[in-house]
């Protein structure tokens, strides 16, 4: 029986998370394989923000598609707090969420499920 792998991504516009588990179904419980992260930096900044996303979004693409080899089954993206006293910064949070979630669909051809942060750390 081949192996089965999740990933599980904390994912923010300057650090994304990306934790690698080998899903132990059988034991109801996943082994960490990867805990590691990519911080997408753009030179020269383009002057338009939502093209800034695009390029960070390109970086985590390229970093993510080496785990291509790997039978990923399973993705889970923290969604991002959406209380914050800043509206530009939660709104920019979702656009890229949902930049990253194509990304991954595109990747590993799955749909990603999303996780509250109070559950991320729950569990």
């Amino acid at each position: 029986m081949n192996k089965e792998y999740l990933i599980g991504l904390d994912v923010s516009t300057k650090c994304i998370g990306i934790a690698i588990f080998e899903d132990l179904i059988e034991e109801k419980k996943g082994r960490l394989l990867e805990l590691t992260h990519v911080q997408p930096k753009i030179k020269p900044l383009p002057k338009n923000k939502l093209e800034i996303l695009f390029k960070k979004n390109d970086i985590f693409q390229e970093f993510i598609s080496k785990y291509k080899h790997l039978n990923i089954t399973k993705i889970i993206i923290e969604e991002p707090l959406l209380n914050s006293n800043n509206i530009y910064t939660t709104s920019t949070l979702i656009k890229f969420n949902v930049m990253i979630s194509k990304c991954v669909y595109d990747s590993f051809n799955i749909v990603a499920d999303f996780i509250s942060s109070y559950d991320a750390r729950k569990y």
